[in-house]
């Protein structure tokens, strides 16, 4: 969102920022390429007859189902 400065205006060397920028300048100079991407969790929930939230997941599956379908299926496809 920002970059975190001193009193002088001058990058603050310990800001999560700045850090990833000098990891990535290091980087850079060994000659290696960073990429990066998120990677989205959530969960599904059911809702209730009104069409309201509720804290009942889904299904209860495991975090690598072999199961080929489930409710979520086409909620992950679409994503």
């Amino acid at each position: 969102i920002c970059d975190i400065v001193d009193t002088d205006g001058e990058p603050f060397i310990g800001g999560p920022r700045q850090v990833l920028k000098s990891v990535l300048d290091d980087a850079e100079e060994m000659g290696y390429s960073v990429s990066v991407g998120p990677e989205p969790e959530f969960f599904l929930f059911e809702k209730d007859d009104e069409g309201n939230a509720t804290t009942i997941p889904h299904d209860n599956g495991g975090y690598f189902d072999l199961a080929p379908k489930d409710l979520a299926s086409d909620v992950r496809k679409e994503i």
